[in-house]
């Protein structure tokens, strides 16, 4: 609970992460420990985490938690047949299914990252570090390229 806490205070710290913060706080959050995934959004829009961001030394924790919330948070606010469009558009074009779904959400989650990078000194390296693993898994688990 004191690491969610201190991911939110991370959101809140960058501009126009105030907002975020304070829907995530009001969003229903699960933990799930058997969770293969960083987290996932269910169709009701309840964020489940996984055990995989709340690994690592504190500081880092939070940042990397901190991140998976704003990606979880894009796709409470994307529409649930994006998902369905997503899959056929993949199936058409011979593309990852996923790719189109979770595209934007890879991508608000390494801008959350950068910006964090760029306002808070004290959390540069960890966010600089984790903006690159994100990029890193989005290209080993959908071929794809960030917008």
């Amino acid at each position: 609970m004191q690491l969610l806490q201190a991911a939110l205070k991370i959101v809140a710290s960058v501009p126009q992460g105030a907002q975020i913060a304070v829907d995530l706080a009001r969003r229903r959050l699960r933990f799930d420990a058997r969770l293969t995934d960083r987290a996932q959004t269910t169709m009701l829009r309840t964020i489940v985490l996984g055990p995989e961001p709340f690994h690592g030394e504190a500081e880092w924790a939070a940042v990397s938690l901190a991140g998976t919330l704003v990606h979880e948070h894009w796709h409470t606010r994307q529409n649930p047949l994006w998902k369905s469009w997503s899959f056929w558009a993949g199936i058409l074009t011979r593309t990852h299914p996923m790719l189109r779904y979770e595209q934007p959400a890879y991508a608000r989650q390494i801008g959350f990252l950068e910006e964090l990078a760029r306002v808070s000194p004290a959390h540069t390296p960890f966010a600089r570090a984790e903006a690159e693993e994100v990029r890193a898994a989005f290209a080993l688990h959908y071929r794809g390229e960030l917008m």
